[in-house]
């Protein structure tokens, strides 16, 4: 017998649940892109500040808050998306890196 354990996976299953119809989950990402540029969002990380404010986004450093343009993010999932489906290894990308190349 071995002594080590079965890896966990998930469930696999044919249904999928949809809790929210195209048009609300359209709303909802409009939502949270308006937050993104207008109301922020807050990153206690000196490093992560100095990130996102070399590479143009709108920091508050007093309040440690980040505003980050509608079209920017746009753009920046546009591509993650592309990349990610391009090469399944390619699941994350470093910030700095998005950052760097995307908002320059």
């Amino acid at each position: 017998m071995s002594s080590e354990p079965n890896p966990i996976e998930p469930i696999k299953t044919p249904y999928r649940l949809n809790f929210l119809d195209d048009q609300q989950l359209d709303n909802l990402q409009e939502a949270t892109l308006r937050i993104l540029e207008t109301t922020g969002v807050q990153f206690p990380s000196e490093k992560a500040l100095a990130i996102f404010a070399e590479h143009g986004a709108n920091v508050d450093h007093d309040s440690q808050i980040v505003k980050i343009q509608l079209n920017v993010v746009r753009f920046l999932l546009f591509h993650y998306l592309s990349l990610k489906d391009s090469n399944k290894k390619t699941s994350k990308i470093h910030a700095k890196t998005v950052l760097k190349f995307f908002l320059c």
